[in-house]
């Protein structure tokens, strides 16, 4: 993780890393965000505010850490276990910088498969960028729905973050 940094407009695209670097963070209130890179993946998939960003490859492949991807199949992303790093706040194109959730009552709506309940422990979902009820697999969680979602929506403060990054 890199440094503590203030006065954050979570919301705003940059397209550098001048004001701030890859894996800096911010805290408002008990919310913690992460600065990343988008990365459009292999299926060139937008990275939405809202949906889930996965770590994509590694330094050993070429990659930076914190850079990102919403592509859940792109053959880059690190093992398979879709390692998620965070909820993105602005929307992002190949190669934009930003702030992902990665802790805290979730501040954006998010995208789910329509079965989440309420007290469910949540995971990467199987499409992009979406977030399920935790299954048998293999996968981490990543938090716990404080409601069921609705219309394949968890609104934001309806759920609570807990990714390990």
């Amino acid at each position: 993780m890199g440094r503590q940094v203030f006065d954050v407009d979570l919301t705003k695209i940059y397209t550098d890393q001048k004001k701030f670097h890859l894996g800096d963070w911010y805290q408002q209130q008990d919310a913690k965000f992460v600065f990343v890179k988008y990365n459009d993946g292999d299926g060139n998939v937008a990275g939405t505010a809202g949906l889930l960003c996965y770590q994509i490859g590694s330094a050993s492949s070429g990659f930076e850490r914190f850079e990102v991807t919403c592509d859940y199949d792109s053959a880059t992303i690190v093992a398979l276990l879709q390692a998620s790093v965070g909820i993105l706040q602005p929307t992002l194109t190949d190669g934009q910088y930003g702030f992902a959730q990665f802790e805290g009552f979730g501040q954006k709506d998010i995208t789910t498969d329509t079965n989440v309940t309420a007290g469910a422990r949540l995971m990467a979902g199987g499409a992009n960028g979406t977030v399920i009820p935790h299954d048998a697999g293999a996968k981490l969680d990543i938090g716990v729905a404080l409601e069921a979602d609705a219309a394949a929506v968890l609104a934001a403060g309806k759920y609570k973050l807990n990714i390990p990054i």
